[in-house]
């Protein structure tokens, strides 16, 4: 999706062509854990742009 002219509320997920694979992988991750703990061990930095 390299059109900056896109507007993602017109994205309809059943009829997504070649990123049907991706959607499916991501769709499958689990992103309420906000536990950070491993991210900084690893060297992890979060920045904050105020």
């Amino acid at each position: 999706m390299d059109n900056p002219n896109f507007d993602s509320l017109t994205f309809n997920p059943a009829l997504a062509g070649q990123w049907s694979g991706r959607i499916s992988m991501l769709s499958g991750l689990d992103a309420t854990d906000a536990d950070l703990t491993r991210f900084m061990r690893r060297g992890g930095v979060i920045r904050a742009l105020l």
